[in-house]
């Protein structure tokens, strides 16, 4: 990547067509002394940066990278929470030495050593720390250290001790976007250099990528501490593992969502062994799966975390079946970390019974549980189209493991989270 940085021609471009349609503006004439391909790119960068990093956005002529750096770059409701993690973690060393050696756009840089005593930006792409060059200033970090190259290369300039928390964020090494499967998957190894990270800093904060089961982590990784998964409205973002030097106790494994804002819902929190020790309430007759009765769907960063036991115990509320992962309740409960439902029916997963229930919604919003059909091969069988006021729950409910559609309504349920 490389950064051009805008004439005042350009810029001038640039604030006139903050809010143009970027498709329209790249097939029309650039006017003259007008670099119409870099003010693209910046236009599109803020326009994405409006909902996704607002404080940003309202910083004028701020430099944005090309699109998939913005894509993949943290949002200012995920970094601002992590920000308020490392403080609380950081309440002995307030004025901590920072490093993030894969800085990219420098958002979690910027937010995770806000109050730090020294920080140092670290990135192997030139165009990105140019960028970082001229952003820092305006976001009023001027004293932030920028440096260009391996994380490694980094590292091996550190002496023992030299910074108080560095921070990582592994990219996918597989470009065609293939499935990780471990941490050696992901660049830089942080499983092969985390001697050398715990020799240079005490702490060590890696976020990795949600598609990494959290099992395979822990055994990949020594000196956890914790790892988080951390979801936004409902989609599951990151997984953020905290390492500490010389920590050999059983790791606690959290989940947390966050709203658009960055507010957070209740921090779901066990170790394995807790998790595996706690009780789990099982509807297993079926008694519970009523009309009338709540349904809950556990937020995707609980799903990611695995830990139904805990929160089964921690809500009082009933498995439906065995790896179903959807919830049941006579009563609703308050705080559920997830979304909330109100049977109206349950049906019979038979020919007679679906095809009738299908054919008489028309449509509905269908998710699968612990079910032999997809969500679309449901839709192909029994022509059902997307949408309407139908949430349909394809799951397998008690021990007798009965295949069932549960038919269910937010709207009439006022305890909605």
């Amino acid at each position: 990547m490389t950064m051009t940085v805008p004439t005042e021609a350009t810029w001038d471009f640039i604030e006139a067509n903050l809010e143009a349609d970027v498709r329209r503006l790249a097939l029309s004439k650039a006017p003259q002394n007008v670099d119409l391909k870099a003010a693209l790119v910046q236009i599109a960068g803020r326009q994405v940066a409006v909902s996704k990093l607002p404080s940003w956005a309202a910083v004028p002529r701020l430099l944005y990278p090309v699109h998939l750096s913005m894509e993949q770059c943290t949002s200012q409701a995920v970094a601002g929470y992590k920000a308020a993690l490392v403080r609380e973690w950081m309440t002995d060393t307030p004025a901590f030495r920072f490093a993030d050696l894969t800085g990219g756009f420098g958002v979690d840089c910027v937010f995770l050593s806000s109050g730090c005593g020294a920080c140092h930006y670290n990135e192997m792409n030139a165009g990105l720390c140019g960028i970082a060059a001229v952003n820092f200033p305006l976001l009023g970090r001027s004293e932030i250290r920028i440096t260009n190259g391996e994380a490694s290369a980094f590292l091996e300039q550190m002496g023992p001790d030299s910074l108080d928390l560095v921070y990582l964020d592994p990219a996918r090494r597989d470009a065609s976007g293939h499935k990780l499967v471990s941490i050696a998957d992901c660049s830089p190894d942080v499983a092969a250099m985390q001697s050398r990270l715990l020799e240079v800093s005490p702490r060590v904060l890696v976020k990795l990528s949600p598609m990494l089961d959290i099992s395979k982590v822990l055994g990949e990784l020594s000196c956890v501490s914790r790892v988080m998964a951390i979801a936004v409205e409902g989609e599951c973002k990151e997984l953020l593992v905290f390492l500490e030097r010389g920590f050999e106790h059983e790791p606690l494994v959290q989940a947390v969502g966050l709203d658009g804002s960055g507010i957070p819902g209740p921090v779901l929190s066990a170790t394995v062994s807790e998790e595996r020790n706690s009780p789990l309430s099982m509807d297993a007759d079926g008694t519970l799966l009523a009309p009338g009765n709540c349904l809950y769907e556990p937020d995707a960063a609980v799903m990611k975390s695995g830990l139904f036991h805990t929160l089964s115990n921690r809500w009082n509320v009933a498995q439906v079946g065995p790896d179903s992962h959807l919830f049941v309740s006579s009563e609703p409960v308050s705080g559920f970390p997830g979304r909330v439902f109100r049977i109206e029916r349950v049906v019979p997963f038979d020919k007679r019974h679906a095809g009738a229930f299908f054919s008489e919604i028309g449509k509905a919003n269908i998710a699968v549980r612990n079910f032999p059909l997809t969500v679309s091969e449901l839709r192909q069988r029994f022509k059902v189209s997307d949408g309407g006021s139908h949430y349909v729950f394809a799951t397998t409910s008690g021990t007798s493991r009965q295949k069932v559609l549960i038919d269910a309504n937010r709207g009439q349920v006022p305890f909605t989270t």
